[in-house]
């Protein structure tokens, strides 16, 4: 995990949730981090760098210039792509060599959230309330989904879309073969964090500190939600465990499913 403000990447033991080592300090202000291709990639606003890491020394390998303030990261079909905070799109780099192939892939506008599966990147956006689909082989975009009210995170699992509306309180199902909303669920206040593994999709709600759990085959809300710690934000899906970074604490809840 990265501290913005600490400038820090940390790595935890995911069956203790202790701390491994010394964290890396590779500069205040890095943001997202994504794990691919035998590389930790992380996002590097103020330099507008993406820095490829080595996992087992700690030492930057490469300094991608992407321009802009790189922000949201993913790994997906050998390729690290960033979302740029100050709304220019995304950008594709292969893992390969550490190349940029291709800047300014829509939507261009902030802030982007984004992740991968059903054969594409899918992208969120905020400030207009829609998803959208890009080809991770071809760079082909698809037409723009509307979702809700401030689309915030986003996952693939079950083989559909699930998009966390910030603003509107619910998650939204996108079946991603014809490009349509499914239905919605209403998980409370200010969804952002979203992730699943093979059975749940775990969603957090910064303004009730809680997690809630949405079970991956009927598509319904599973039991009473789970309290955190404050603000929470970013969920994590693990082997043996669900992450979740608690930012008003700068801390890290770990729940045992």
């Amino acid at each position: 995990m990265t501290s913005e403000k600490d400038g820090t990447l940390t790595r935890l033991n995911p069956n203790t949730g202790e701390v491994v080592g010394k964290p890396l300090r590779l500069g205040a202000g890095i943001s997202g981090v994504a794990i691919g291709a035998g590389s930790v990639w992380v996002s590097d606003p103020p330099s507008g760098e993406v820095l490829q890491v080595d996992p087992q020394s700690g030492r930057v390998l490469k300094k991608i210039r992407v321009g802009g303030r790189p922000g949201a990261i993913v790994f997906g079909g050998d390729r690290v792509w960033v979302a740029d905070g100050d709304g220019s799109g995304v950008t594709a780099i292969n893992a390969q060599g550490g190349r940029v192939i291709r800047r300014e892939l829509p939507p261009q506008a902030a802030p982007l959230r984004l992740a991968t599966g059903a054969g594409g990147l899918w992208v969120s956006s905020a400030s207009t309330g829609n998803v959208r689909r890009i080809d991770l082989d071809t760079l082909r975009f698809d037409r723009a989904i509307a979702v809700g009210r401030g689309p915030a995170g986003v996952t693939v699992a079950g083989g559909l879309v699930w998009v966390a509306n910030s603003r509107g309180g619910t998650v939204t199902k996108v079946n991603p073969e014809f490009q349509g909303v499914e239905g919605t669920v209403e998980v409370g206040g200010q969804p952002g964090g979203i992730d699943a593994g093979t059975s749940t999709v775990w969603v957090a709600s910064a303004a009730e500190d809680a997690v809630t759990r949405i079970d991956l085959a009927s598509g319904e809300r599973e039991g009473a939600p789970i309290q955190v710690g404050s603000e929470p934000g970013a969920v994590a899906v693990g082997g043996d465990a669900v992450w979740v970074a608690d930012n008003g604490e700068g801390a890290v809840t770990r729940i045992e499913p």
